[in-house]
């Protein structure tokens, strides 16, 4: 079973939590988004182990060829795509500290998060979240799951069917009640392969961006079933 970042908390249902977290039992058919951050490989050493430092009181001549080498094509090395590569522009909308750029800074959001899932992409929530939004830890820890076990969702995990603004919460704040469908989807491995399922589900509450320096970001989302 699995909870999808929507909450303070998200492992394990049913299971019951407090204040700006979970607040029904929840249960979903497909278990959690597996597993660890996997940023890429560092390799010390590419042809065999160092052998051990030899001292000589002889002097050695170094030579260096002029020849020229040209990589074949199989060489070549394909840059993999960072984090901004990966991302869409953020609309100039979102760009505004209206309660229309927050609105359409939400809506940014998950088309983000979804692409952290399908990718999967480590990295991508976090740079949208607050330092106190723990939905999105929980968010992200759901993509290094996925990550670590070699999976991904198969489809955007995420679609925003309605969202309306309700005021502001503390300075800065602008809160909305939200609703959001997750589709019935499919947890895939890396040959492509169905390996874990969930039915389509209906979550609403709340949810908010802050307007830090100059741009927003996620406050909280508190949905549930």
């Amino acid at each position: 079973m699995w909870w999808v970042g929507l909450v303070s908390e998200g492992w394990l249902g049913p299971t019951r939590f407090l204040k700006g977290e979970l607040v029904r039992q929840v249960s979903v058919r497909a278990r959690v988004f597996g597993a660890v951050l996997v940023v890429g490989v560092l390799l010390a050493g590419c042809n065999g182990e160092p052998g051990p430092e030899e001292t000589s009181s002889e002097t050695v001549t170094t030579t260096t060829s002029t020849e020229s080498v040209t990589a074949s094509p199989s060489e070549s090395v394909t840059p993999q795509p960072s984090e901004t590569s990966v991302l869409p522009p953020l609309p100039d909308a979102a760009k505004e500290n209206t309660a229309e750029g927050a609105e359409a800074f939400i809506r940014y959001y998950f088309e983000v998060a979804n692409l952290a899932h399908t990718g999967p992409h480590e990295g991508l929530v976090p740079r949208f979240a607050s330092e106190v939004c723990e939905s999105c830890v929980t968010m992200e820890g759901q993509v290094r799951d996925l990550l670590a076990a070699g999976q991904r969702a198969s489809k955007p995990v995420y679609e925003v069917s309605s969202i309306e603004p309700i005021g502001g919460g503390s300075e800065g704040v602008q809160l909305f009640n939200i609703e959001v469908a997750l589709p019935a989807n499919e947890i895939l491995d890396v040959d492509g392969r169905s390996v874990d399922s969930y039915d389509e589900l209906v979550v609403s509450g709340q949810g908010g961006a802050i307007w830090e320096g100059a741009e927003w970001r996620i406050y909280e989302l508190t949905l549930a079933s």
